[in-house]
Order: structure tokens, then C-alpha cells, then sequence
């Protein structure tokens, strides 16, 4: 699944409406597209989307696949695109809906089942999110969904399920060396499980791969673990370093101190494979 809107799959005589009317006002814009239309396919189809929903506003886009479900109420990409507009705009059980069409129409979609399982984590229906999250595995070769590998951790993690919690992260981790957050992730199970030594390992690696807005928090789980461990001049490296990227000093006391770290503690998962993608397109980075 690609990031921003896809367009749905359309023939000849449909690609030119799409353009003339996805991109409203911005007809110079959309021409080169329509030019490379039947060549690329696609990806073409996903600028032409974003263009247009830079266009025409979340509430433009989102009247434009309503339409678009008038047309051909059995489009399970124009389902899927709704349901993640909606998503966006907090109209939770109204994406579910959508989601749950667009599943209807296109059963084999590891993305769409993905998806709806962060759906209906933001109703509160775990376990119909977990059931959703495997089949998204299952719908990948090889179970290798580093999107559904992740928000499998989070559930487990929620229920306290170490073991499990992870087994996903290392999965994720395995499929994504360099995603800072999985490693981050690893480090907080591991701290629960008593395994401080490889925690702080995980941490200070998180933090080789990445220094973005979860690195003073990092730093001071490193800190507090350091100080566990003995490691005082290592400790005071990681404190100096959450101050540097905190912009305050931070006192740590050994007992509860996970619940004392400021900043944001809870784990971090993927809220969707769309969000991902755009996520790593604007910030070169997975956050």
C-alpha cells in the first residue's frame, strides 16, 4: 500500500475523468499525468491523488470518493481511501464501515486488513484487531508484514504478554534493521522481562539509529538502566544527553523509575501501512 490516496484501478476511457476531475483547478498539473498514465500505472495514479487531495482539501477528497462509491458502490479502493480520510478525521465507526466493504470486495488485501485493525483499536475492540493483524500476516508472503509485526506487539504488550510482544518486535526489527522505534520497543519489553543489560544495549542502539523526538526519553531509560547496572559514567552521558535534547535536567531515582522517565512512555506502534509510508517519505526516516 502506498502512501497518500490511490487512485482506483480504472480503464482507458476513465483515466481522463479521473484527471479532469480528481485535480479541480489544477488542470495544468494533471496533465503530465494523464500523459504517463497507461505507461506507469499505479504509481502515477497515487501522485495524481496526492496532488489532487493538496488540491481539493481532506473534505474535497473525502466528497470525492463519496462520489465515487455512488458510481460504483463495489470499489473496494474507493472504500479503502474513504475509510483512511475518515480515520483522519476521528469518524472512527464510519471507517470501520469502509474498511469492512473494501474487504468484502478485495479478501486477499494485507494492507486492508491491516488497516482495519487500527481501526478498530481506536474503538477499543483489541481482540477483533488481533484476529485482523494475523490475517494480514497471513496474507503475506512469508508473514512478513513489518506493519502488522508491530501492532501485534503493541496488543501483546498491552496484555503484559512479553514473550510475544517480543517475538513481533524482533520480526519487525529483522524486516526494518533500521527502524529506531521497533529497537526502542525491544529495549521497554526487555526492561520488563529483567533483562537490563540487553535493554540498555537496545537503547543506545535505537539511539545510533535515529535522534529524533524520542531521543530524550531514550537517553533517560538508558540512564536510569546504567545506573542499575553501575555504569555511573555512563549514566551521567545519557543524562547530559536527555537535558541536551530535552532542555531540562532529569533526576532518576531507581525505584519505579520507568514511571518517573517525562516525555512520551507508551509503546510505540504503526498506526497504519498508509500512515508508514507517508511517514517515511516526508522524514526520510521511520519515526
Amino acid at each position: 500500500m502506498t502512501g497518500g490516496w490511490d487512485l482506483p484501478p480504472a480503464g482507458a476511457a476513465n483515466r481522463t475523468n479521473i484527471a479532469r476531475n480528481m485535480v479541480v483547478g489544477t488542470h495544468q498539473r494533471a496533465r503530465p499525468f494523464q500523459k504517463k498514465l497507461n505507461v506507469a500505472g499505479p504509481m502515477i495514479r497515487t501522485n495524481m491523488a496526492r496532488a489532487g487531495a493538496r488540491a481539493l482539501g481532506v473534505g474535497g477528497a473525502t466528497d470525492y470518493y463519496v462520489a465515487k462509491l455512488k458510481e460504483d458502490p463495489q470499489n473496494a479502493a474507493s472504500h479503502k481511501n474513504l475509510a483512511a480520510l475518515l480515520m483522519g478525521q476521528g469518524r472512527v465507526k464510519q471507517a470501520v464501515r469502509h474498511y469492512e466493504a473494501a474487504l468484502k470486495f478485495d479478501t486477499r488485501n494485507a494492507a486492508l486488513s491491516n488497516d482495519m485493525g487500527v481501526a478498530l483499536i481506536a474503538l477499543g475492540k483489541d481482540d477483533r484487531a488481533r484476529e485482523f493483524f494475523s490475517q494480514a500476516l497471513d496474507l503475506s508472503p512469508g508473514r512478513e508484514y513489518h506493519a502488522a509485526h508491530t501492532n501485534l506487539a503493541a496488543l501483546f504488550a498491552r496484555k503484559s504478554d512479553w514473550r510475544h510482544a517480543l517475538y513481533h518486535c524482533q520480526e519487525a526489527l529483522r524486516l526494518k534493521p533500521d527502524d529506531a522505534a521497533a529497537e526502542r520497543n525491544i529495549a521497554r519489553i526487555l526492561d520488563k522481562l529483567g533483562r537490563t543489560t540487553e535493554a540498555l544495549y537496545a537503547n543506545q542502539k535505537a539511539l545510533r539509529m535515529s535522534t529524533d523526538g524520542q531521543a530524550s526519553i531514550t537517553h533517560q531509560r538508558a540512564a536510569v538502566q546504567a545506573i542499575a547496572l553501575g555504569y555511573n559514567d555512563k549514566a551521567h552521558k545519557h543524562q547530559d544527553a536527555a537535558r541536551r535534547f530535552g532542555g531540562r535536567h532529569y533526576h532518576f531515582n531507581l525505584f519505579h523509575a520507568d514511571d518517573r522517565v517525562q516525555g512520551r512512555a507508551d509503546f510505540e506502534r504503526i498506526l497504519s501501512d498508509s500512515e508508514l509510508q507517508k511517514r517515511t517519505a516526508d522524514h526520510g526516516h521511520m519515526l
